[in-house]
């Protein structure tokens, strides 16, 4: 069997031809691989290092991976996490865990600094709001007054203070992430030290980032809720259920919009982080690069949905997490007898300790496979993969700065 453009298995003959054999003198030359890539390692200098062009790969090349369709008789090289050619949701995982075990410190290390950094301020802060409480909302011979609603209301900011921190802090971390994988592309691992050097300077443009984002959702919530909400309010103060009804429907109808408006919103900048911190971009640059990248032509369901799926699994590993640790919690605060004040600041406590333990474990995968993903459609829309393979062999410049302080088992 033979395949297009010349080529042959070894030991058939050509297509057309009984007697030349496929590889002869007179038959025509194959179209095999590019020449500088004739199944062997990337060259090395006369010094024994990586050519000049390849300097921010790895030294060493492991075994081929086995080629996905498309791709046969043509070598796959992987130096690094990846291997370089379009990515499979199997290739994206698999290199996403690859990286956070190959790098715990710049992952789940930062993950749990950052979570840190965020949660020892706003966890007093948290416990303040809810000591402010003055009526006993666990005891049912108390009834309810005005009173009552604002003592929930803190109640419920003493919870959410600490995890809404966090959750902003963990922005960042999409910075760091973004760097430890694009070294981990080219076959690096790389210490806190170096990835804090390597990133320092995106962090503040990756938080303005995603307060933008965050901005840009808040406007399109109150344009298309507005109406809904407007006319309830009218018909509330006009006694008019026929309006309020209106006002109902509207707002459930346009939230399914909504809902489908954030989707298309949070699939489209979700590539912001690593497009500042690989490619040097603004604010705005990185939002038009991820613009860019994620056309819905391009790629963009395809990306909606293995984001979908990560999101999914990290919420499931989460609630994994998360469910034992607050059973253990309250089931020692009903055991000590603790009263319902006492009740209170236990619980936000316990809150934060579930949010670092959690964020620090499952948002590096979601962050992981967002900059791989990230990597894909380069591979697939400006072949990335063509770039990386001259990077490795001296004839082209590496798409964003290797790291220069390396773990001591990957310096050559």
């Amino acid at each position: 069997m033979s395949t297009s453009g010349g080529w042959a298995t070894p030991g058939q003959e050509q297509p057309g031809s009984s007697t030349t054999p496929a590889h002869g003198p007179t038959g025509p030359a194959p179209a095999g691989p590019p020449p500088a890539w004739q199944g062997r390692p990337p060259h090395t200098s006369s010094a024994g290092g990586p050519p000049p062009g390849g300097q921010g790969l790895a030294p060493h090349t492991p075994p081929a991976v086995g080629p996905p369709p498309g791709w046969q008789g043509r070598p796959v090289y992987q130096p690094g996490v990846i291997p370089f050619r379009p990515l499979s949701l199997g290739d994206l995982y698999s290199a996403a865990f690859a990286i956070i075990r190959g790098n715990p410190a710049s992952t789940v290390g930062v993950a749990l600094i950052l979570s840190l950094i965020a949660l020892i301020p706003t966890t007093p802060l948290g416990v303040w709001f809810t000591q402010q409480s003055t009526t006993d909302l666990f005891d049912p011979t108390v009834t309810p007054d005005a009173g009552s609603g604002a003592d929930f209301v803190l109640m419920m900011s003493g919870q959410l203070v600490p995890t809404m921190a966090a959750s902003f802090a963990i922005l960042a971390l999409a910075a760091f992430i973004a760097y430890v994988t694009g070294q981990a592309v080219l076959g690096r691992k790389v210490k806190l030290p170096e990835t804090w050097r390597g990133t320092r300077s995106h962090v503040l443009r990756v938080l303005g980032a995603s307060l933008l984002i965050g901005m840009i959702l808040l406007v399109v919530t109150a344009v298309l809720l507005a109406p809904g909400v407007a006319a309830i309010i009218i018909g509330a103060g006009q006694d008019g259920s026929s309006l309020v009804a209106i006002g109902l429907v509207l707002v459930l109808v346009l939230g399914l919009l909504l809902v489908a408006a954030y989707l298309f919103i949070w699939t489209r900048l979700g590539f912001v982080g690593p497009a500042i911190v690989l490619e040097q971009q603004s604010v705005v640059g990185a939002l038009r690069r991820s613009w860019q990248l994620t056309r819905v032509r391009g790629g963009f369901w395809r990306i909606l949905g293995i984001r979908i799926l990560t999101m999914l699994l990290v919420w499931i590993v989460a609630q994994i997490l998360s469910t034992p640790l607050a059973f253990v919690g309250m089931g020692v605060m009903v055991l000590t007898g603790l009263n319902p004040e006492t009740l209170m600041v236990m619980q936000v406590i316990i809150t934060s300790i579930t949010t670092l333990i959690v964020s620090s474990l499952t948002t590096p995968v979601s962050a992981t496979v967002d900059t791989l993903l990230y990597v894909d459609q380069r591979i697939r829309n400006e072949a990335l993969d063509v770039q990386l393979m001259q990077a490795a062999d001296g004839q082209a410049a590496l798409p964003w700065l290797p790291a220069t302080d390396l773990l001591g088992a990957d310096r050559s």
